[in-house]
């Protein structure tokens, strides 16, 4: 829709050169570029276009603002093919203008398509018009022609011109920074997808609509699967999670096309605990875990109030058919959670606690520390390894906790086992778990709990019990006493460990969950943005979950979101793979997705990390 100004649709016939023909000799120059642009139909020769221009006549200088820019400044300045282009959001109101423009002068705007045709003509100085979703997928050139105009001979001419590259996208921001309309918007069409089942949301909002049960169903397969964990622990983590944001991104944009998905910047919530002094186990209680954002936490860890109040987890039951519920992964009591995860509370819950103590004590805190440390890693490979733990880890152990565990740890503590080491334990009681299901050492089978078939084994040869807690793995095992061994292999076994949801892989079912991993994307585009280019080294070790050094999912080769569903690249669904996504993700290379972010800062951390 178009607002303001008088605007002209021009035939779609009309190429470049023809609505230069009758102008004046002071754009003869761009005439052949712009006949050049339209033979070749070729987006990269409007950007020759535009740079020929302005090197002949053209010193108009034009700029486009929206409300965000207009309080914000112009996003995406961390992107070099934006350097010499304009940005218009799609369905957002933009203001394109002539900066310290003549008034005594007329002004004339043209607006190409990729092919050359003339899409729209505006008059005057500014104009305001608001593109439309399909727009994202076509890159746009923008000239502008200035006349003087003679009254009396009733002619005009040609005195300045102005052009630009324009590129329509969807900005992610941070979520506390939408303006309140936009962010009820946003949480409005997010909850839909946990009401709105997949038969009624394609029905009402077309093919790319995705149930939250969908998305669930598709983290869970990949993450909860016994062999290996599809989305994390290897070189696909970054690229899995990606594609799974755009996937609920796009589904968004089928029911309110305005919308981007926000990302959650986490560090800055947790170097305020950090600042603090006083622990994390506040986290599932802060700035957004209130009624206005995902709720707050209440007392018996369930989510107490605003549009997810209340949220409870879907179970296998729930699902369409026979074959289908043989294959999803499940846990015992018949939820939609991890096979390994005992959880019998029929809400979602959250804690912050690992069987007693602050969930900071497995892999720290996401605060600056985290993101400095990151972002000085040297190589592709190390980056990537690094990157879903810390800074990403530390959001989902103090989302999820882990409880019911606590007395089987102070029982360690009783026999003896300093207080620093027992305390790490209990902070990574949870991959323990995780890591002896996959291996087969710890079942999960009952409703009663999880328990160790060979423990009877483990307490009569601690030869035994030593090598079943060191390839979990735990360190320090092998300087335990008898008893002290004893007591952990107790605590591992028999513990009754309850993870919440955010710490196993239901953690998509989650509201929290989808803002997560954008915040990722940025610290990797930071940390690109402040090397030199350098070639990823894909190997035989792509994955490193203990059961598989190739799990599927992290290889060059492997296709993302592992075949079960695919994004919209350019408005066609495509399967990529991993090593091809990975790419799209490269700030070089962000124009061929439909989203950018506003920026990669973490100045308040310091001036070293931001670009």
């Amino acid at each position: 829709m178009e607002e303001g100004t008088p605007i002209k649709d021009k035939p779609r016939g009309l190429r470049i050169f023809a609505s230069f023909a009758a102008l004046s000799l002071l754009l003869v120059g761009i005439f052949a570029y712009a006949s050049t642009f339209k033979l070749q139909n070729s987006a990269p020769l409007a950007t020759e276009l535009n740079s020929k221009s302005h090197a002949r006549t053209a010193t108009l200088t034009l700029e486009v603002k929206n409300k965000y820019s207009e309080r914000d400044g112009t996003p995406g300045q961390q992107y070099s093919w934006l350097e010499d282009a304009m940005l218009a959001e799609p369905h957002l109101p933009s203001t394109f203008r002539v900066v310290d423009h003549d008034p005594l002068k007329d002004y004339e705007w043209e607006l190409y398509d990729e092919a050359g045709d003339i899409e729209k003509i505006f008059y005057g100085h500014e104009f305001v018009y608001s593109f439309e979703r399909e727009d994202v997928w076509h890159d746009r050139f923008l000239v502008v022609n200035e006349y003087e105009t003679n009254l009396e001979a009733q002619t005009k001419k040609i005195s300045n011109s102005g052009s630009a590259k324009l590129y329509v996208r969807y900005v992610r921001r941070e979520i506390r920074n939408l303006f309140l309309e936009d962010l009820d918007e946003i949480l409005d069409a997010m909850s839909l997808h946990w009401t709105t089942n997949q038969e009624a949301g394609v029905k009402s909002y077309g093919s790319n609509y995705r149930s939250m049960l969908t998305l669930l169903k598709l983290h869970l397969s990949a993450a909860g699967d016994i062999t290996c964990d599809h989305f994390h622990d290897g070189y696909g983590f970054l690229q899995q999670h990606a594609a799974l944001t755009i996937l609920f991104e796009q589904s968004l944009q089928a029911v309110n096309p305005r919308l981007a998905l926000p990302y959650w910047d986490y560090v800055k919530d947790f170097q305020q605990f950090t600042d603090a002094g006083q622990g994390y186990t506040g986290f599932n209680n802060g700035e957004l875990f209130t009624a206005a954002f995902f709720g707050s936490t209440d007392g018996d860890n369930h989510i107490a109030d605003g549009r997810w109040a209340g949220l409870t987890m879907p179970k296998v039951t729930d699902l369409g058919s026979e074959v289908e519920r043989s294959e999803i992964p499940h846990n015992a009591f018949g939820f939609l959670r991890s096979p390994w995860a005992l959880t019998a509370d029929e809400f979602v819950v959250r804690a912050s606690l690992t069987c007693g103590v602050d969930g900071a004590n497995a892999d720290g805190a996401a605060d600056c520390a985290a993101v400095s440390a990151l972002t000085a890693v040297e190589s592709s490979e190390g980056w990537m390894q690094a990157a879903s733990y810390s800074p990403h880890g530390p959001v989902h152990i103090l989302l999820g906790g882990a409880l019911g565990c606590s007395a089987a740890w102070d029982a360690v503590e009783a026999a003896g086992v300093d207080q620093e080491t027992v305390t790490r334990w209990r902070g990574l009681a949870f991959s323990y778990l995780k890591n002896g299901y996959r291996q087969g050492s710890i079942e999960c089978t009952s409703t009663e709990g999880c328990y160790c078939p060979s423990y009877g084994i483990y307490m009569d040869h601690l030869d035994r019990a030593t090598n079943f807690l060191s390839g979990l793995p735990m360190g320090g095992v092998s300087e335990l006493t008898d008893d002290q061994l004893l007591a952990v292999v107790d605590a591992v076994c028999n513990s009754g460990i309850v993870l919440g949801d955010n710490l196993q892989s239901s953690s998509s079912w989650t509201p929290e969950f989808w803002p997560i991993h954008g915040n990722v994307e940025r610290l990797y585009q930071l940390w690109r943005l402040q090397r030199e280019a350098d070639t990823f080294v894909w190997g035989e070790k792509n994955s490193w979950s203990l059961t598989q050094f190739d799990c599927t999912g992290h290889g060059e080769n492997d296709v993302v979101l592992v075949g079960r569903d695919a994004v919209q690249v350019k408005g066609v669904k495509t399967e990529l793979t991993v090593a091809e996504f990975l790419d799209l993700l490269e700030p070089a290379n962000m124009h061929r997705l439909d989203y950018i972010y506003d920026n990669p800062d973490w100045a308040y951390c310091g001036e070293d990390l931001t670009y």
